[in-house]
């Protein structure tokens, strides 16, 4: 890659920096293992307020030690315009700090920050990656129907896609999808993976929580890691819950969220016990302590194109700490495989569900090991350091540069 090292800019402002989840698990931790193998970073990024700008910095630093600036100006009030807005503020103000940072690549994950990513790679002279986590215009259109917010966030996403100068995604199915929709088939493939330092199975941690909301050690604990967005399945899996409390009255079941006021209403409404679940939220940087005192992972997704091209991050957090996995059909790329390495069910939801779910737990076994042989095969940074070195690597002839340093001084196209 030359002679100096890869300036990476991580142009992120579309994500509150102090408390997206998604954006330390799926930039910010790999971002601290390219540190660790040679490359510089830098986050650059956005909060509400001054307050939570210096926490944001301040924790970024402390987790990832990564040097960031976050600027107080995120507003999503009013959706993709005031995301627009925001970006277009954080680019503005951050001029003189990427002046003096000289990126040789400017890194963002969306179609709202990519004009202005790409408008910073150009006069900077740096390469511009648009890392591609879904189809938005997808989710989009999961929400609020193929009408015209769905065709103009098209248009735009794929214009975007089409202009990058290097593409990442996170499926090989979702690199066929960007193919077939551009002609583009250079998009290089890095599921959303975890960093097996921290996620990790921590006795000491299970026997804590598990003694904290009175589990005996041989109740079975079963693990919902997420959010509640409409493609979470949020009902489905509270309604499998219940049924399962049916078949072993004495099993729990552990939601861990930062939604848990709007969860604890769905839960009460749908009739599943409350006093069997456990309804909590934590740091990022805390959840493998209580992974780690759960016995099995969740996740349902319906068949549907974002969900089929996805890489859930929470698939390689549940394995990385030990636990196999219950999951529903053509997710991601590693379902079968998953269940072919005998550390998950994929369930046959034309049948009794619940019933499969406690047969599986009834007889898998212990399965830790080969749970986290899995996640360290497929679904840590480390078995991809090579795809990560192709997407940041130097030009020809640029000699270990993106380009010259310019200033920052005209608004993104």
């Amino acid at each position: 890659m030359g002679s100096e090292k890869p300036r990476i800019l991580f142009f992120l402002p579309e994500s509150r920096a102090s408390f997206s989840g998604v954006l330390h698990a799926q930039v910010l931790a790999p971002a601290r293992v390219l540190i660790d193998n040679g490359f510089d970073c830098l986050f650059v990024g956005a909060e509400t307020c001054a307050e939570t700008a210096a926490e944001g910095q301040r924790r970024i630093d402390e987790l990832y030690g990564i040097r960031a600036h976050v600027f107080s100006c995120y507003s999503a009030r009013f959706g993709f315009a005031s995301m627009y807005r925001t970006s277009r503020a954080v680019f503005q103000r951050a001029r003189a700090v990427i002046q003096n940072y000289r990126p040789t690549h400017v890194y963002y994950w969306t179609f709202v920050a990519a004009p202005y990513g790409r408008e910073i790679a150009r006069q900077t002279g740096a390469i511009s990656i648009y890392d591609i986590k879904g189809i938005r215009s997808e989710e989009i259109a999961l929400i609020h129907g193929r009408g015209l917010r769905h065709h103009v966030a098209r248009r735009i996403e794929l214009r975007e896609m089409r202009r990058a100068e290097r593409l990442g995604c996170v499926s090989e199915k979702l690199k066929e999808w960007i193919k077939v929709q551009t002609g583009r088939d250079d998009a290089i493939v890095i599921p959303c993976c975890i960093d097996e330092k921290r996620f990790v199975f921590d006795s000491v941690a299970r026997q804590q929580i598990r003694q904290q909301f009175g589990l005996a050690e041989d109740t079975q604990l079963l693990c919902y890691n997420g959010g509640l967005g409409r493609w979470q399945r949020i009902e489905d899996i509270v309604r499998l819950f219940g049924e399962v409390t049916h078949l072993r009255p004495s099993w729990r079941f552990l939601f861990l969220t930062r939604e848990g006021d709007a969860l604890t209403e769905r839960v009460r409404r749908m009739g599943l016990p409350l006093d069997r679940c456990i309804i909590t939220g934590c740091p990022h940087d805390q959840v493998p302590r209580y992974l780690s005192a759960a016995d099995v992972g969740v996740i349902m997704r319906h068949d549907n194109v974002v969900n089929n091209t996805a890489s859930p991050i929470k698939i390689g957090e549940y394995l990385g700490c030990g636990l196999p996995i219950i999951l529903t059909r053509e997710i991601g790329d590693f379902a079968e495989q998953i269940r072919q390495a005998g550390v998950g069910l994929i369930l046959d939801e034309s049948g009794h569900t619940a019933r499969q779910v406690v047969d599986f737990l009834d007889h898998h076994g212990d399965v830790r090991g080969r749970a986290v042989e899995f996640c360290h095969r497929h679904l840590v940074f480390s078995a991809y350091l090579d795809r990560y070195r192709q997407v940041f690597r130097a030009r020809a002839g640029d000699g270990g540069n993106g380009g010259p340093a310019v200033t920052v001084n005209r608004h993104a196209e």
